[in-house]
């Protein structure tokens, strides 16, 4: 037992202490007349068992009625089907007034109940403008409505009940349990919800390394990427990773696909390129043939006869030392490290 349920109980006996023993709940629920305990709030009584001593009555004079008996008594009101039968049962006339108004359609009751409970009668439509009484009709079972000066033969009764110490106690402690039990269903449903935010949780994170490891894949380690003028460094695109410049591994070569004349993947091919290597002329006295080395001038050739002082007539080739390239664009190399 809690701490506040102890003091509770404690008060409780206190009380039972102070007033001494009482009579039935019934008397002092509802008192000695003739009234019937409804559920845990109302007390019930019907004035019609002597109908010689009953007038017609209209709404204001049976409401009248009810607060001689007592000062909290109103008409009856209804909340659910469950105080809608327990009336029904009572009632030996076909006509009594209900604790309720319709004001501009609106149903307000009298004891100031906020239930939008209603059971009209399949031949009755609810007024969209004035004030009508609330009633039981012919069918004990539906609600009609009319004016609040018409008159009904019966007068039915009901005023809150006055608990008991005893009464109060297992009120409490039903409601005290009741508020254990959904505390402990909060923990049971809390629990479960944090063993579902948990497992997603665990779910992201699966998701979360599953596309890290998506992304390492698709640029993996060793990844070599061509910058081409005016494009990004992969730094700038994949910053994540570590990129370093391989130019120096590859400096001024020009690639082509393996095969052809190509040598073996892998190897460097020395530059190449068609041109004179040789020149010869159809003479046989010799020099009649040079050869024409590159990035540099040659010997002479004779190209025609001697002359009178022995000199000879002939010429010379000189070649260029450039290297032998189409068109191109300069690039850099990056390899993903890291």
């Amino acid at each position: 037992m809690s701490a506040t349920l102890a003091k509770f109980v404690q008060l409780i006996l206190a009380i039972q202490f102070i007033q001494g023993s009482f009579a039935s709940d019934r008397s002092i629920s509802c008192g000695p007349m003739n009234w019937h305990i409804f559920g845990l709030e109302k007390c019930i009584t019907i004035l019609d068992e002597n109908p010689d001593q009953l007038d017609f009555l209209s709404y204001n004079d049976a409401a009248s009625i009810c607060k001689k008996l007592h000062p909290e008594a109103t008409l009856p009101t209804i909340e659910s089907q469950e105080d809608q039968t327990f009336i029904s049962n009572l009632v030996t006339s076909k006509n009594i007034w209900l604790g309720g108004k319709m004001n501009n359609s609106r149903l307000i009751w009298e004891d100031h109940g906020i239930s939008n409970y209603t059971n009209w009668s399949e031949y009755v439509s609810v007024p969209a403008r004035g004030e009508f009484c609330l009633m039981m009709g012919d069918n004990a079972n539906a609600h009609g409505h009319g004016k609040c000066r018409r008159n009904v033969v019966s007068v039915i009764c009901q005023k809150p009940q006055a608990w008991t110490p005893s009464r109060i106690q297992t009120f409490m402690q039903g409601h005290l349990d009741a508020g254990e039990l959904r505390l402990q269903q909060n923990r049971n449903e809390t629990s479960t919800f944090q063993a579902q935010l948990q497992d997603y949780h665990r779910q992201l994170t699966t998701v979360k390394t599953e596309l890290q490891a998506m992304t390492n894949t698709l640029i993996p380690v060793g990844f070599i990427y061509i910058q081409y003028k005016d494009q990004a460094e992969p730094a700038t695109i994949w910053p994540q990773f570590t990129w370093t410049d391989v130019c120096s591994q590859y400096a001024g070569q020009f690639f082509r696909i393996v095969g052809g004349a190509s040598n073996t993947f892998g190897s460097t091919q020395s530059e190449n390129a068609p041109r004179i290597t040789q020149v010869t002329y159809a003479d046989p006295q010799p020099p009649n043939s040079i050869n024409l080395p590159v990035g540099a001038t040659s010997d002479y050739v004779r190209t025609g006869p001697y002359s009178s002082n022995a000199d000879t007539v002939g010429i010379s080739f000189t070649t260029s030392g450039g290297e032998v390239r189409p068109y191109n664009s300069a690039v850099r190399i990056w390899k993903r490290t890291r």
